[in-house]
């Protein structure tokens, strides 16, 4: 972690810190602030317009993260961070104000491990293959969204045309695709037939693409790619493969998506994209489904049809009860909200043909209405295969986000 030290008096320094470094302000004048979650440190009393003017040079970076004001008890350092704090808080930033005697511990806190998420997601690329689902009315893609996730999470959005994908598809010959044929057998079900090469080929161009671009996440309009790229096929199965290593969402959902990677993050898990079907407020019980999930997330898995197009192949993966979720969505006009539960799988009570192939219900802990669910900021929840809600909290707390439910 980095933490910026501003000084009146040149003789003062801070103390060491592991995992900490230190960076005097007055000796590095041309520091560029690039996004990372740092500390600021008044070293001395007299530094308030020294901060002043930082900000602002800077706002944009203060306005969409918690910022961290560190003090020591000597120098008139703690009145000049109450100051600044006074003045940032009238600004409207989220601050947090530490000893710096405590360092060590917030560091090793649910927040500081936050600290350590958001800079690994801070330079991020994400690849968006043709445009959002048309249903996807508050979840989609606009430039405005894409700026704020560039601000905010300093996520970049690369979008490109379906067309560039059927390019790559069309010039990856069969024999290209040894190896995404061992990884298709890890599927229950599939076997690298001479019927099933499109499959192989389609798989080898999205995972070329997505290197292209170094791209840690990414989503595809799967419906449009359908009619676009090959009518008998989805894309079902190379996103359930492509979650082994990276984050791949469904229907160009960007906001689902990034919650997806968010939790992947905190969880260091790969989770599961879900839509929810119904609930039971009796028992405290939410059903969800999806056409796709990672292999390792199901209890087992095996191959269908896909639910809406009834075309070859869905994902359709099993849950033995007691399995612990995280159920997790962040969203708004600003990214400023976000639905977050916790609970344990439950038997399905059979499956049910007219629902997407991978079935799940799950039963909320600690009394919770599943009327939350309705104020979910979109139709797709992520759900983490354990319990990590302290996490994910602490993580949208570092945002300013709000909890919905």
């Amino acid at each position: 972690m980095k933490i910026l030290c501003f000084r009146t008096d040149l003789s003062v320094t801070p103390r060491h810190v592991d995992g900490v470094e230190f960076i005097i302000m007055d000796q590095n004048p041309d520091f560029v602030f690039n996004g990372e979650h740092v500390g600021i440190f008044c070293l001395t009393g007299g530094t308030e317009g020294a901060l002043r003017e930082f900000y602002t040079k800077n706002e944009s970076e203060f306005m969409h993260r918690r910022m961290l004001l560190v003090f020591s008890g000597s120098d008139n350092s703690l009145a000049a961070t109450i100051e600044v704090n006074a003045y940032l808080e009238q600004k409207g930033v989220n601050v947090k104000i530490i000893s710096h005697d405590d360092i060590t511990d917030h560091l090793n806190s649910d927040i500081g491990n936050s600290m350590k998420v958001a800079n690994r997601l801070h330079g991020t690329n994400f690849l968006l293959i043709g445009n959002p689902s048309q249903w996807l009315i508050a979840s989609g893609a606009t430039t405005l969204q894409d700026k704020l996730i560039k601000d905010k999470f300093g996520t970049n959005i690369i979008k490109i045309d379906l067309d560039e994908l059927l390019e790559l598809y069309n010039i990856t010959a069969a024999d290209k695709t040894e190896e995404a044929a061992v990884k298709f057998q890890e599927l229950n079900g599939f076997e690298p037939t001479e019927q099933n090469i499109p499959f192989l080929r389609l798989h080898t161009a999205i995972e070329n693409l997505c290197e292209t671009h170094n791209a840690e996440m990414m989503s595809i309009c799967c419906f449009d790619m359908i009619k676009r790229i090959d009518p008998s096929i989805t894309a079902c199965l190379s996103l359930s493969l492509l979650n082994k290593h990276m984050t791949a969402g469904c229907e160009g959902d960007i906001q689902a998506t990034l919650s997806m990677h968010i939790a992947r993050l905190v969880s260091d898990m790969p989770c599961f994209m879900a839509n929810p079907q119904s609930v039971d407020e009796e028992s405290r019980s939410l059903d969800f489904a999806h056409c796709t999930i990672a292999p390792e997330i199901p209890d087992y898995a095996e191959l269908d049809t896909h639910f809406e197009t009834k075309l070859n192949y869905a994902v359709k993966g099993y849950f033995c009860p007691g399995r612990k979720v995280t159920i997790f969505r962040l969203g708004g006009m600003n990214l400023e909200r976000y639905y977050l539960e916790e609970g344990v799988t439950i038997d399905a009570g059979g499956f049910r043909e007219n629902r997407c192939r991978t079935q799940m219900s799950v039963t909320l802990y600690n009394d919770t209405s599943v009327d939350g669910i309705f104020k979910c900021p979109g139709n797709h929840v992520i759900i983490v295969p354990d319990h990590c809600a302290n996490d994910i909290r602490a993580f949208c707390t570092l945002y300013g986000m709000q909890q919905v439910n």
